[in-house]
């Protein structure tokens, strides 16, 4: 019975710490206490599930490679329920961390070996160094590592890093697996595992580089997006200008007609020339959409943009000029989505655009609503872009909603694209 307690001290001992790096390693789909409540109660059960083994396995060496299988295998199961973002990214992280665990192990087991008579409490204590050290870095870094903003402008690729980390996991486990079956001696066991750590580090220092690269060239092209989003809606706002001087300018000449009309007392001429300037006057005013000006902007480059392609845009919108974001982080959301809006309504076969916007409490709620033809495929909560690079935006949308505690909802019904946004006001 003590044996027993002390092997599953040694095991919940190091789950607990599995259970905490994860943690700090997950970029939560729920809140923070709800995803610490399911890491703890990941560490309750799998520390259950393995009294089963301890009582069944007499060889202590292979009941800590049967044990590191399960519980790695239980977590990574946690830890794709638990993260947000693309699934194949997630399986990426997670087996990452699973494998150079796993040469912490054998390392630490190579150091016991050595230096104390290959004393399972030298393992784990070594083992315990090596992922106390991870977790005090992760607290310091962890922005660095859960950031999705580091990896989530990559689309595609994902698979083939996560194929590549799980035959890492597998190589990794397999060759600690032999050692213990063959009782292979200590010294070709560290020698073993030095080059096999140096291969898969290798590789996974190419794959950072990868990613880093394809990060900052997304970027780019996310930046080039914004930017043209800015000059449509600085394109606007001088067309607005520009008018409203030339009406001033112009009002002088009315002004100087219409006294010509009073002094001559022809106060019928003058009123025949008031009816006239006053329809010229309507039929030449820019439409106000909402009281934001920003907003305004964008609704009315988007209604300028329909009327020249025959498309019926429909807008009843109340929007506060006063709202969380910023004008260039209102010029992303609003922008992005009505862009996404126009450009899959003009390559339907019946195009419309309707943008509707209330206040609620201290939200704004926006819908917009397109018509769609074709498929939609959807990963996660979002469409995927059928154009080469295309899918930036409505990520750039969530980052923007997500800082400020908004919220983003995309769904199609039938052959209509529904697009929600909750803005905070205040």
């Amino acid at each position: 019975m003590g044996e027993f307690g002390t092997l599953l001290f040694r095991f919940s001992f190091g789950l607990l710490f599995h259970s905490l790096i994860l943690y700090l390693m997950t970029d939560p789909k729920y809140s923070r206490r709800v995803t610490l409540g399911a890491w703890l109660g990941a560490f309750v059960l799998t520390s259950l599930s393995i009294i089963p083994f301890i009582l069944r396995i007499p060889n202590t060496g292979v009941l800590f490679v049967i044990e590191a299988f399960a519980s790695l295998s239980i977590y990574c199961a946690v830890y794709l329920l638990l993260s947000r973002g693309p699934v194949w990214r997630n399986v990426f992280i997670s087996f990452t961390y699973d494998t150079f665990f796993l040469f912490s192990l054998a390392l630490s087991s190579c150091l016991s070996q050595m230096f104390f008579q290959g004393s399972h409490w030298a393992t784990v204590g070594g083992r315990t160094l090596f992922q106390g050290a991870f977790m005090l870095w992760l607290i310091f870094h962890r922005d660095t590592v859960v950031s999705r903003s580091l990896t989530d402008h990559m689309e595609k690729g994902w698979a083939s890093l996560a194929f590549f980390s799980v035959f890492s996991c597998l190589t990794t486990y397999i060759t600690v697996l032999t050692f213990l079956i063959l009782q292979v001696d200590v010294s070709i066991r560290l020698a073993v595992s030095a080059v096999l750590f140096l291969l898969i580090g290798s590789a996974y220092l190419v794959a950072s580089h990868t990613i880093v690269l394809l990060n900052r060239s997304h970027e780019a092209q996310e930046a080039e997006a914004q930017r043209k989003l800015l000059e449509s809606q600085l394109s606007v706002e001088q067309e607005f200008v520009a008018q409203a001087k030339a009406h001033r300018h112009d009002l002088h000449h009315h002004i100087n007609l219409i006294s010509d009309y009073i002094e001559r007392e022809d106060l019928e001429g003058a009123r025949a020339y008031l009816r006239q300037y006053r329809a010229e006057l309507d039929a030449d005013t820019l439409a106000v959409y909402c009281e934001n000006t920003v907003a305004n902007a964008l609704l009315r480059h988007t209604a300028r943009r329909c009327s020249g392609s025959s498309i019926p845009f429909t807008c009843r919108t109340v929007i506060p000029q006063t709202l969380s974001l910023t004008s260039p982080e209102l010029t992303t959301v609003l922008g992005n989505v009505l862009e996404n809006a126009w450009e899959a309504s003009r390559r339907s076969e019946a195009p419309w655009i309707s943008v509707t916007a209330r206040t609620h409490g201290n939200s704004l709620l926006v819908e917009v609503k397109n018509a769609v033809s074709g498929e939609t495929r959807f990963e996660g909560d979002l469409p995927v872009s059928a154009k080469p690079g295309g899918g930036l935006g409505l990520r750039s949308v969530g980052r923007v909603l997500e800082k400020h505690g908004g919220l983003l909802r995309c769904l199609r019904t039938g052959d209509t694209f529904i697009t929600q946004v909750v803005i905070p006001i205040i």
